[in-house]
């Protein structure tokens, strides 16, 4: 995809991300170049995950890889939700804003895997990206009426 970075405009709560994209995951920085193709079922998760994602922002909390899972009827294996982390993160990165996905994290650990687009080894740069995201959405309206 071209131009895959450059923010749009848009007020609705739709995902940006189309059926038929494609992106690298190495983008997002995935540990290897993995290619990302948006099907309707990833795309319908993706706008899933981000109702569930700008309310736990709007709350200043985090959510577990399975309960975020459990939240949206996921049809992913614990393993498979990457994959609506990933788009999830293109999705935020298309319309110029905090990155949900900094708020997914894991159960052993309350931070974010390996793979994310903050540095899974620097706490201090995942939760720079979870306030830049609690500070967005408590002071955004989500869902602008016009």
């Amino acid at each position: 995809m071209t131009d895959a970075f450059a923010p749009h405009v848009n007020s609705t709560p739709s995902p940006l991300i189309r059926v038929g994209d494609s992106y690298d995951m190495a983008d997002n920085g995935h540990h290897c170049s993995r290619t990302l193709n948006i099907d309707a079922t990833l795309r319908n998760m993706t706008m899933r995950a981000r109702f569930v994602l700008i309310a736990i922002a709007q709350a200043g909390s985090r959510i577990t890889f399975e309960d975020l899972k459990n939240c949206i009827d996921a049809p992913y294996s614990l393993q498979g939700m990457y994959r609506v982390q990933h788009a999830i993160t293109f999705d935020c990165r298309l319309r110029d804003e905090p990155l949900l996905s900094s708020l997914v994290v894991s159960k052993a650990t309350g931070e974010v895997s390996d793979g994310m687009p903050v540095d899974p080894l620097d706490p201090d740069d995942a939760a720079k990206e979870r306030d830049r995201c609690y500070l967005h959405w408590q002071t955004h309206d989500p869902f602008p009426t016009d």
